[in-house]
């Protein structure tokens, strides 16, 4: 099985490896992916895409995915610039996916439980089948996943 995991947060990931976990055979294969927009010079610190905390995340995404998922399959960590959905679409595709992972929603606290917009495009655009992830609650405001 190839699984393509689409990620914005440790939250996420962790998520995607708790679902993976007990699925894996050594010889599946799991990219995981995280989107940042290109040249997104004017984003602050607070995670938005382009800033240097979201690339962060980047990398605090795919370092938990390479140590919880070592030994139980291969895994390669993307790291993208461009359109979130359609970009997953787009390495869904060039991956031949045979399942996408994504979170019902950004992993940041403060985000709502309800669906996602880019969760809901990946869908609505999906070819293969997608898993949605349910997220810990993460707080800031007094909704859970």
């Amino acid at each position: 099985m190839r699984y393509l995991v689409a990620t914005d947060s440790v939250h996420t990931t962790a998520a995607a490896c708790d679902y993976l976990e007990p699925r894996l055979d050594p010889d599946d294969e799991v990219a995981v992916l995280t989107v940042v927009a290109p040249n997104d010079d004017a984003a602050g610190a607070d995670g938005a895409p382009g800033s240097p905390s979201s690339n962060r995340d980047a990398g605090d995404a795919a370092n938990v995915a390479a140590a919880r998922l070592a030994g139980r399959a291969t895994v390669e960590t993307l790291l993208r610039e461009g359109e979130p959905a359609g970009t997953v679409r787009s390495v869904g595709d060039e991956r031949d996916a045979d399942v996408v992972l994504v979170g019902v929603h950004g992993g940041r606290p403060g985000a709502g439980p309800g669906l996602g917009s880019v969760a809901r495009s990946v869908l609505e655009g999906a070819d293969r089948p997608v898993v949605v992830l349910p997220l810990p609650s993460l707080g800031g405001n007094g909704e859970g996943a």
